[in-house]
């Protein structure tokens, strides 16, 4: 189960970096009464603005992104080249049809 830090965790966090609330809003892209509102627990943060303030903090977040860079590895080996070019039909969707997560007309 991922943990993702609660507001006491992301305050202290910020604290003992010695960086402002402003700061870490900034870098993650949000106000800074946003990050506020993380920091007191009205709001829970995100993943992506998790990491990237664990990271703007100096905690290691290798442990987590190395483990898709083993995902690209493995894909790699195994040659999927085309699952990025959209222009081409890819061979090993679940479903033949493109679009078969959007909703249809009925």
């Amino acid at each position: 189960m991922l943990y993702l830090p609660k507001g006491d965790d992301l305050r202290r966090m910020r604290l003992a970096s010695n960086r402002s609330s402003e700061e870490c809003a900034k870098h993650i892209g949000k106000s800074r009464p946003t990050l506020e509102n993380y920091e007191s627990g009205k709001t829970e943060i995100g993943l992506i603005d998790s990491i990237k303030l664990c990271a703007f903090c100096g905690f290691d977040v290798t442990p987590f992104t190395s483990q898709f860079e083993h995902l690209k590895d493995k894909f790699a080996q195994y040659k999927y080249k085309d699952l990025d070019d959209e222009t081409k039909p890819n061979q090993r969707r679940v479903s033949k049809k493109k679009n078969h997560l959007r909703p249809t007309d009925r």
